[in-house]
Parts: C-alpha cells; sequence; structure tokens
C-alpha cells in the first residue's frame, strides 16, 4: 500500500500495524515515523510511535514521541485562550490550571509541573467565589488527577484539596444535599458504620471523588 501511496500516512500506519500483527514489531517503528513525519500535528501518529518503541524497551525515544504526543506546551496555549474566550468555563479553567504532562525529563521537571498544580489548585479556590457560574457545571465536569500518580509522591493533601473545591461547586449547586439528618432515625444497636464511614472519606479524598458524609467524625 505505502508503494502506491508514498505520502499517505494512513499507508504507513495500516503497514506499521501489518508487521506488528505479523510479530516483526521491531519493523513498525520506521513506519510509524514515517506517519509522523507526513503528518507532524496528528497526535495519534506520535502516540503509536512512542506506544511501539516501550514495547521495544527503547525509552528515550519513546518519551520524546509520547511528549509529541500530548503536544503540552500546545495544549497549555488552547486552554488559555479557551479561558479567555470562556471564563465560566469550569472545565477549561480546571483543565489549564491542572495539567500535568504524563512523562517528566527528570526530577526538577517534575517538581515544576508538581508545584504548577499546586499553585493551579490554590488558584481555583481563590477564584471559585468570582465564577458563580461554575456551580451549574460541576455536574459536567469531565476532569481526573490521574496523572498525579505518575509522579509517585504523597498526592493525599492534593487530592484533598481538589476534592474540596468540588464539594463546594456542589454544595452550591445541589443546596439539599447540605440539609440535615434527623439523627433519631438512626438509633439503634445496628448502626455501627463509624469506621466505614471514616474509610470511604478517606478513599474518597485520595481518587478526588466529591463525599458528602452527613455525620463527620470530627
Amino acid at each position: 500500500m505505502t508503494h502506491s501511496h508514498p505520502d499517505s500516512a494512513d499507508a504507513w500506519i495500516s503497514r506499521g500495524q501489518a508487521f506488528i500483527e505479523a510479530g516483526q514489531t521491531h519493523s513498525a517503528p520506521r513506519c510509524f515515523a514515517r506517519a509522523t513525519q507526513l503528518e507532524p500535528r496528528n497526535p495519534g501518529h506520535w502516540a503509536r510511535l512512542g506506544k511501539v518503541l516501550l514495547s521495544l524497551r527503547q525509552f528515550e525515544p519513546a518519551q520524546d514521541a509520547l511528549r509529541q504526543a500530548c503536544n503540552i506546551d500546545g495544549a497549555l496555549a488552547a486552554y488559555a485562550l479557551a479561558r479567555q474566550a470562556e471564563p465560566e468555563n469550569l472545565n477549561c479553567a480546571v483543565a489549564e490550571a491542572l495539567l500535568l504532562p504524563p512523562i517528566y525529563r527528570d526530577t526538577t521537571d517534575l517538581q515544576q509541573w508538581r508545584s504548577r498544580f499546586e499553585d493551579g489548585l490554590a488558584r481555583l479556590h481563590a477564584e471559585q467565589p468570582k465564577h458563580p457560574g461554575w456551580d451549574d457545571q460541576i455536574l459536567g465536569l469531565e476532569w481526573e488527577n490521574f496523572s498525579l500518580a505518575h509522579q509517585g509522591g504523597d498526592d493525599r493533601d492534593l487530592q484533598t484539596r481538589y476534592a474540596e473545591f468540588l464539594a463546594i461547586l456542589l454544595s452550591n449547586a445541589v443546596p439539599r444535599l447540605q440539609r440535615d439528618v434527623d439523627r433519631s432515625m438512626l438509633s439503634g444497636p445496628a448502626i455501627t458504620s463509624g469506621a466505614g464511614s471514616s474509610t470511604c472519606r478517606e478513599t474518597d479524598s485520595m481518587s478526588g471523588v466529591i463525599s458528602l458524609d452527613p455525620f463527620p467524625m470530627d
């Protein structure tokens, strides 16, 4: 196919996939690399190249390819422009503040991104009162902090602060979830959920999931 369509990125991708399926993975990188040359702005081509290089344990070139796939600088610029155009867009605000790359050049690079994440989280908390429009978008927020796990650090405090940010927006959007509960309804020997509630709160704060436990264990 590449003989008849030498300038087709899709043809080179298909040829690379055929090599992998035939058990000739070592021949696939040059096909995917050719696709990135033909369409350098296509992140999918860079991702394929990075993935196959990882499988061949060629870690340094794989890292370079995956960085191109993420195009982290371009993503930051895009989110910044989106925020200017739509300052009340919650998804853009969170993405611009908390974006992280999947891999890092070295320890210094990792620390710089972690510091940026911390600053972005603090900025979200500070800006929240100024953006009441964020409240109604909380149920449609599409974001997770899974990339923090790639840093190998203790993320408890960061995930807790992120969960607190979400809880504020949710309580504003759906205030009935914050109503007091009649504790007399819970009297009786069968109620032994204190330890379980504490564990659930800890798990939720670590994952960034909103937890509205009506019985805080102070």
